[in-house]
């Protein structure tokens, strides 16, 4: 039986209490026909729902009692974006007044704040019945057919709204729908963890990659697109007291317009899963655990709904909207869980296991990617088959197995995996173990659940044994370097020790060939040797190490999609976060050539996330492929030298369309990169639209050095230092024709880039700078230790031992805010990170130039000259205080957020 709509009422959560007086003035000033002079007045809250809280009102005197519905935004800091009751109120409005869609008639709309604390509208009460349960106990199988029907027709109502006709033409934007809904709610989610609760899951991360990859094509061209619900299910239809038929539609929260399949996916996810708050774990759907009498299947649901509005069968792009389905299910869970942390989630204490279902979701919809088939190529012909047939449920060999979950299973056993024989034993009432065997058929079905997916792992024990006993707890030695210094783990223990000796054994002492080479007339070209040092650096395991661990995943499956995945397995690096990273960019750091033997060094690493992150599948097969592989380097094209680049705003370059083409006009210089005669691609960011608003005018796109109209001008110095070959160059850009398939992500998104750019590239100068710091500390001190003044070594003059100290000091507390800032660019990405990561942008280049200052003058005159490397590092601290973004930039954001800060205590 279906609730009542009137029953589904509790007392009001104390998190949810407002003014009654004031909601009642206001109620009866702007609703017609509320009572002005009730003499009973009542608000309780509806318990059913997850976004905005509702409230039922009931009012009047006697026996003249009125009923109303209230419905508010939460209180409490809010996701941006969410919560939109005026566009709820937008919608109900239109559909209610121009449709026959069924929708409760809407009153008054209140969007000041003071009234009750919240935004607010008031609706009618409908009073019906809702099916919280899509099992639909206690009904009758032929009712159970009609209130499905019944829901598709709804749905199709729905779909059939000519929104141009009633006012909502510009409700939201139509065509790539899933492309916005992909980056809003994965937005939602990183909102949502960013203080590190709930916890991030790094498998969130790989469906995110795999749905921006998987997005149908008639999602852009909008095709399938209209008025969308957002949230269309059978809990959220109120059906006619005594009738089979849908009287109104609730919770229009998520409404826009777009992709309507969104919609019709997301009503049949009951068919998949089944997520009730008050279980503590998602389940099977319907589809597995097997359909009550008289539920149609979801084949037949959608047959349902398409005929109604004449839609094609959507098996071809059915995977990616149920797992978008599953993936936007899983991000809002995570919010109502934040928000339970909080204290302020709708549903109160049922609230409390979305959070483990939110990421039982995420794997959910990464098992249904995985299926070979979820929906028939064709729709149903006529009635569905209630009981399976005969030959369905029989092996190869004629034998009955009890149902096809287990005749897939046992087939995919014989023929893949281990010889031993499945058994499968059915206890008839005489279970040893009495009582305690009742849920031994559902952990029987979980356990089919859990060999199906340990079947899908490439990898389940290692090809050979371990060598000892395991170690139990590492001990406190096994977590420090050489020095005494901690490490977050064995695995960064042992790269740094291979770095520290790779530094040592190559790249010290290769460093005056190199130099001689940069100041030869020979410079722009590069040394045999550094060649040969990259392939050392491959063969053992020291390559791409930048790659962050989120991005790594991506990089398996885009780079295996294109080729042999075996030949790309080291290009991926160790799948280290910026934290762990941090303690091996330091070591790079220690030299200037360093960081490119190894396939570190900006600007490359940076535009390998980009296009890692950014880039489609062309474009990563393009460019990405041969950057990681070292085969080419690459250039990133975005200061100019008529404006102020610190504002990006000020960017003059254009980027033109013009048919398949963009066509790029403009100057750029300090265009990092771009001199190496190995460079054969940059980023160019350019305004492609000069009228849009501030922050969309800038594009990204990819830029092939050898396109005609690329003009380098010259090369640049840096204190007189040119960094050949790498170089900085001026660069002119006249009528230079781009594909268009070249743009990232697309027009008026290069500050979306810029922004995930600037983060873990930018922090990776900072790490360096220890690094530097740290080579001007051990040069500081054996020159000390050998060069004598005035009778005595330098290291004994008092003066000496003082600067040393406090420079160590300085250095020790400038790395320890480095690698928070990369454990904060972990947890809580670069937006919530962005105080701490401009204090490090501020301290590590000052702290390095006071280190290599001191040093330099130890060194007296050879300080100064390219006897040593101290000059050259000394020269890159210094720009980094203008290329990395001036320190007044970052110092107004580190203030700014302090002020913020204090005016909320």
């Amino acid at each position: 039986m279906g609730s009542n709509t009137g029953d589904l009422v509790t007392r009001v959560q104390s998190a949810h209490l407002f003014d009654h007086d004031a909601l009642l003035r206001y109620a009866a000033d702007n609703v017609s026909g509320f009572p002005t002079n009730p003499s009973q007045f009542t608000i309780s809250q509806f318990g059913h729902g997850q976004s905005n809280p509702t409230f039922l009102i009931a009012v009047g005197s006697g026996s003249s009692l009125k009923r109303y519905v209230l419905r508010k935004k939460p209180p409490g800091k809010l996701l941006q974006s969410a919560h939109a009751v005026e566009r709820e109120f937008q919608v109900l409005k239109a559909l209610g007044e121009h449709t026959q869609v069924p929708v409760p008639k809407v009153f008054c709309l209140c969007t000041d704040p003071t009234v009750i604390g919240t935004a607010f509208y008031i609706m009618e009460f409908m009073e019906g019945r809702i099916f919280i349960d899509p099992k639909l106990h206690n009904v009758a199988p032929e009712r159970r057919t009609a209130i499905y029907r019944a829901a598709a027709k709804a749905l199709a109502s729905l779909h059939s709204a000519d929104v141009d006709a009633i006012g909502l033409g510009k409700y939201g934007r139509r065509a790539n729908y899933c492309q916005r809904q992909i980056d809003r709610w994965f937005k939602q989610y990183l909102a949502s963890t960013s203080e590190g609760k709930p916890v991030r899951n790094p498998k969130m991360f790989e469906l995110v990659d795999w749905l921006r990859k998987s997005i149908p094509a008639e999602d852009s061209t909008g095709a399938t697109s209209g008025l969308v619900h957002g949230d269309f299910r059978i809990d959220n239809l109120v059906f006619h007291p005594y009738e089979d038929r849908v009287i109104g539609i609730l919770d229009w929260e998520l409404s826009t317009l777009g992709n309507q399949m969104c919609d019709v996916a997301y009503s049949c996810m009951h068919y998949i899963v089944n997520v009730q708050l008050d279980k503590e774990h998602v389940s099977e759907g319907l589809e597995t655990t097997g359909l009550p009498d008289g539920i149609v299947s979801m084949p037949e649901f959608l047959l349902e709904y398409c005929s109604a509005l004449g839609k094609p069968w959507p098996a071809a792009n059915w995977k990616f909207y149920v797992a978008f389905s599953m993936f936007r299910a899983a991000s809002i869970y995570t919010g109502v869980y934040n928000r339970w942390l909080m204290g302020n989630a709708s549903a109160g204490e049922r609230a409390r296991n979305t959070g483990v279902q939110a990421n039982e979701l995420v794997e959910c919809a990464l098992g249904y990617i995985a299926r070979e088939n979820v929906l028939p190529a064709h729709p149903p012909s006529g009635k569905r088959d209630e009981s399976p047939s005969y030959e369905s449920l029989v092996d190869g060999t004629g034998r009955f197995v009890p149902n096809r979950k287990v005749l897939e299973l046992r087939g995919k056993l014989i023929k893949y995996k281990w010889s031993s024989t499945l058994y499968l034993v059915i206890v008839q009432g005489n279970a040893s173990a009495g009582e305690r065997a009742r849920n031994t058929g559902v952990q029987a079905n979980e356990l089919v659940e859990c060999a199906l997916g340990y079947i899908a792992r490439e990898n389940v024990l290692p090809a050979h044994p371990p060598s000892g006993k395991r170690d139990e707890s590492p001990s406190y030695e096994s977590l420090v370097d050489g020095t005494g210094r901690f490490v977050p783990n064995r695995k960064v223990l042992e790269l740094r020790g291979k770095l520290i000796k790779f530094m040592e054994t190559h790249i010290y002492p290769m460093e005056k060939e190199f130099a001689k080479l940069a100041q030869s007339d020979l410079r722009w070209t590069v040394h045999p040797e550094e060649e040969r040092l990259k392939e050392e650096a491959k063969r053992r395991g020291l390559w791409n190490l930048f790659i962050p661990v989120d991005s790594a995943a991506r990089a398996r499956r885009e780079l295996a999609a294109i080729e042999n995945k075996q030949s790309f397995d080291q290009l991926f690096g160790e799948g280290l976060t910026n934290l762990e990273y941090g303690y091996l960019c330091e070591i790079m750091g220690r030299s200037v050539w360093a960081p490119q033997v190894f396939n570190c060094g900006a600007p490359d690493t940076g535009n390998m996330e980009v296009i890692l992150r950014y880039g489609n599948k062309e474009q990563i097969a393009e460019w990405l492929i041969p950057l990681l592989e070292g085969k080419i380097r690459s250039g990133f094209a975005m200061t100019e030298p008529q404006v102020a680049s610190s504002d990006a705003t000020n960017i003059e370059c254009s980027i033109k369309r013009q048919g398949d083409s963009y066509i790029i006009n403009g100057t750029k210089w300090w265009t990092s990169g771009a001199m190496d005669p190995r460079c054969r691609v940059l980023i160019l960011m350019g305004k492609t639209d000069f009228n849009a608003p501030k922050h969309k005018q800038q594009s990204m796109i990819l830029v092939d050095m050898r396109t005609p109209g690329i003009h380098v001008k010259r090369p640049l110095t840096v204190f007189g230092f040119d960094d050949a070959p790498h170089g900085h160059a001026e660069i002119s850009f006249e009528n230079v024709i781009v594909p268009a398939k070249n743009i990232l992500l697309g027009e008026g998104r290069g500050f979306e880039i810029a922004q995930g750019r600037l983060g873990p590239g930018r922090l990776h100068h900072c790490m360096r700078l220890i690094g530097a710091a740290e080579r001007g500390m051990e040069l500081m001190a054996k020159r000390a230790l050998s060069r004598k003044t005035f009778g005595m070594f330098i290291a004994q003059h008092g003066s000496f031992v003082s600067d040393l100290a406090k420079l160590r000091v300085e250095l020790e507390g400038t790395r320890l805010l480095v690698l928070e800032a990369a454990d904060h660019l972990d947890k809580f990405g670069n937006k919530k990170a962005r105080g701490i990561l401009a204090m490090a942008k501020v301290a590590a280049p000052n702290m390095a130039l006071k280190v290599l200052d001191t040093a330099i003058q130890v060194h007296g005159a050879a300080g100064v000259c390219s006897d040593t490397v101290l000059a050259h590092l000394w020269a890159t601290a210094r720009t980094l205080r203008i290329a990395d973004g001036p320190d007044e930039v970052h110092l107004g954001t580190i203030g700014k957020l302090e002020l913020q800060r204090a005016s909320k205590l």
